[in-house]
């Protein structure tokens, strides 16, 4: 992180302004494609965590869930190795789609158990930054990429305006909730394209015990012989 003054608030103005120009034409500019993505779960439980686990970080739209009861007190386990998956997700007009290998978790362990999530390769881009608009963003740091300077901002969406979906298992059923959540947004200050966000969810009790975080990473990729931006 050099330290290097801060933009002033029109040139920060204008890099968010590309930024939101990027995001509304990057998704209608992707071709279809597949993609494999391979997870290795690792897990480990802090005394005192409640039961149920978040599953899934889905960014969509919709109704927001209703918070369940509060589940039992858990004993502390340490991180260890759970298992595999692989999971081919195909990019459709638009849309993500997953064909899902099932986990290799072993006897004692079960899909739903685990992290997973969706919305990488689309989705997750435009929700964020439509939810930070209306919500707050600041100036954070530059920091020094690969490929030159990088502007840092953060964000932080209110519960009220959140369409970040998380399904947390509680017994035979699954919460739907959608949580105030923040992060970072870090982008290319002459193209606008964003680079990276991170998606920290701020759960309200009775999940204020839960820990939910995303990093998704951009860059060039060249998809049948075109440069594109893509996770």
């Amino acid at each position: 992180m050099p330290a290097n003054a801060p933009p002033d608030l029109e040139a920060q103005k204008t890099m968010l302004v590309k930024a939101i120009h990027s995001v509304s034409t990057t998704v209608t500019r992707l071709p279809n494609f597949y993609a494999t993505r391979k997870t290795e779960y690792f897990e480990d439980t802090p005394p005192g965590q409640t039961a149920g686990r978040p599953i899934a970080s889905i960014p969509m739209s919709g109704p927001r869930g209703v918070l369940g009861a509060a589940q039992a007190e858990s004993d502390y386990v340490p991180m260890h190795h759970v298992g595999t998956s692989s999971v081919t997700v195909s990019y459709r007009d638009g849309y993500e789609l997953t064909n899902s290998k099932q986990p290799n978790l072993g006897a004692q362990q079960h899909p739903a158990a685990e992290l997973t999530t969706v919305g990488e390769f689309g989705p997750i881009l435009s929700l964020v930054i439509e939810d930070a608009v209306h919500g707050a963003i600041m100036w954070g740091h530059w920091e020094q990429g690969a490929n030159g300077m990088e502007a840092v901002f953060r964000y932080a969406v209110p519960v009220e305006k959140s369409r970040y979906l998380v399904a947390i298992p509680v017994g035979t059923q699954t919460h739907q909730i959608y949580p105030a959540y923040h992060g970072e947004i870090a982008i290319s200050p002459d193209s606008g394209y964003i680079l990276r966000i991170t998606v920290v969810s701020d759960f309200a009790p009775l999940y204020q015990k839960l820990y939910t975080a995303i990093v998704v990473e951009y860059g060039d990729v060249a998809i049948g012989g075109i440069t594109y931006n893509c996770p």
